[in-house]
This record gives structure tokens, sequence and C-alpha cells, in this order.
């Protein structure tokens, strides 16, 4: 690796070297721990910006400091490795970095700064070191390759839009330290079908994910088996425009359909359920009087034909021919 100091454009201070640019050739560049017996401590804002020679990166343990934008749009770096105890990526500090795959973080740190992996397009996974206790705006917004996030044992906080367009991030963990979670923090994660909460005191945790429209749907079972929604705000969430909110509040007030009064309400939750294909608890509701008779049926496997939902028109399907009473009409022109 080049650590000449020749290749740094430096500003010199009391306490020691700021490099401000890289002039060099070398695609692989170590920044050098001390230049002329003083020690570098500090990567300036914009230093290495825009730079599509470097592929990758050595900062020494010395440098405790690293500026807004210091790597972004680096369109070459492909590895990074900070070894000085920095506390904080700040502002921008590797957006746009479309090649960036290997990340290596210091201890020290307990900040991952607003944008800090914005557009980081080729990142498939990040360890974060277990000092981290906050991820803070738009740290990894646009990721579009990251797969699973695991977040550190101490994170309180994800602010929001953290994880805002990842459309392949499929599995996040989470631990009861997290008391916070911003607006639109998972927003535009399609394929986000595992949410994991490690701990015992996690109804806290619980809340801050109930209060985040896009991520609320898939701790319905966490939020059920703790009573942490009330049967009315269920009732409206099914009633609401958002399909996750409406797939989220027929599950909640399937536990309870007894509470159910008027037919309309009865029919709103089944075909909610048929929509989303949730065999199981359309099942538990099937032997409660009222709530799949024939014309409920019909409904149903209308909607969840309108959805392509198989699984859930072919348990449908034979609910309505073991039924005595009238044969469902219609179930010829189903798309099977």
């Amino acid at each position: 690796m080049d650590g000449k100091a020749s290749d740094f454009v430096l500003e010199h201070r009391d306490d020691g070297w700021i490099v401000s640019g890289y002039t060099g050739s070398n695609p692989e560049v170590s920044v050098p721990g001390e230049i002329d017996g003083e020690p570098v401590i500090l990567i300036a804002k914009g230093a290495f910006e825009d730079n599509n020679v470097i592929e990758s990166i050595e900062l020494p343990e010395t440098v405790t400091f690293i500026g807004n934008q210091a790597f972004s749009d680096c369109r070459s770096l492909k590895r990074v490795t900070i070894k000085g105890p920095i506390s904080m990526l700040n502002f921008d500090t590797f957006r746009n970095c479309p090649a960036l795959v290997d990340v290596s973080l210091p201890d020290s740190l307990s900040t991952v700064g607003a944008g800090a992996f914005s557009n980081c397009t080729a990142l498939t996974s990040i360890t974060l070191p277990s000092s981290v206790t906050v991820i803070a705006d738009r740290s990894f917004t646009g990721c579009s390759s990251l797969q699973t996030m695991v977040v550190p044992e101490n994170v309180e906080t994800i602010e929001r839009s953290a994880f805002r367009d990842c459309p392949n991030l499929t599995t996040v963990v989470v631990h009861e330290k997290l008391t916070y979670i911003g607006p639109r923090a998972f927003q535009g994660c399609p394929k986000l079908k595992s949410v994991t909460i490690v701990g015992e005191n996690i109804d806290t945790t619980l809340s801050s994910f109930l209060n985040n429209h896009s991520m609320s749907y898939l701790i319905a079972d966490y939020a059920i088996e703790r009573n942490l929604v009330s049967f009315d705000q269920a009732k409206k969430l099914l009633r609401s425009e958002l399909e996750q909110e409406q797939l989220f509040g027929a599950r909640l007030v399937a536990r309870h359909p007894e509470r159910l009064g008027e037919i309309h309400e009865k029919l709103e939750m089944v075909k909610a359920l048929s929509a989303y294909g949730c065999t199981d608890e359309l099942r538990a509701l099937a032997d409660k009087r009222g709530f799949l008779g024939a014309y409920n049926l019909k409904k149903c496997i209308d909607a969840a034909n309108a959805n392509g939902q198989t699984e859930t028109i072919a348990f449908l399907l034979d609910l309505s021919a073991a039924q005595e009473g009238p044969a469902v009409t219609g179930a010829d022109s189903l798309r099977l």
C-alpha cells in the first residue's frame, strides 16, 4: 500500500497533520500514521470526494476524526479499514460509493451518521461494532444489495429513513435496548419478511416498531401476545388505506372476532384476511357462526383470487364444498 506523504495534500496544526486531499495514482492507499515525527490526526471534509482512482483505503490508529463527505462519490472504492478511535461517521462519509463491499470499523464508533453509507449499492452486509448506539437518518438509504442487518445490541435509536429503499433487505435483528425507530426507517423494503427482537424486556422496542407504519405488520404476533394494541385501534388499522396496516389490523381483530358487532365489520375482516393470504386466521374462524357463511365465502374467494392467493383460495373452496346450503357461485372462473 502507498503511504508516501507526497501523495497527500496536507495541512499542519499544533497537534498534528490534516489530510485534505490525495494526488497519488496508486489505487491501494494507506494514510501514514505520522509525518516528520508528528501524527496524522484528521481527514478533512471532502478530502477524497469524487476520487475514482482509489480502490482501498486504510486509516491509521492516529486518526481520530473524519469530516463530512470525506469519501463520498469514490466510485471505485471497494474496501475501507478504519483503525483510529473515531466516535462518529459524519454526514455522507461514504455516500455514493457503488463498489464498496468491505468495511472494517473501530470499536470506538458510537454513531453512524446521516447518509454515511447511502447509495452504496454493492454492499450486501456490514458488521457494526457493539459500541454503536445511534444509526442516524438515511445511514443506509438506497443500499440496494443489502440483505441482512444485525443491529448491534447497544443501539437505542434508528432514525428516519435509515434503511429506506433497500429492496433486497430480507432480515433484521434488533435488541431490547432499541427504543426509537424514526418514520419511514424501513420503507421501500418489499422483501423484508423477518424481524427478530432479542431480549426479555422488549415492550418498548415493540412500541417503536408499532409506531413505524412500514414495520408494524411484521410484528403483529408480538403485539397480539402482549396486548399492546387495543381492539378499537386494531379496527382503525383494518380500515386504513395502507395495505400493510390493513393486514396488521385484520390479524389483530381475528384474535378477538367475538367483539365485532356489525355484519360489515365481519365481512371487512375476512375479506382482508383472504386478500393477504392469512389462511391460518381464516381456518380459526371457520367454526364461528356468521363469519364464513356462503355470502362471506363468496366475497372472500373473490378477494383472494384478486390477489392470487392460491393456498387461501383452495382452503376457501374446500370449506365451501363442505358447507350445507347453496353452492358458492363464480368458482369456475377462478384463476388457480
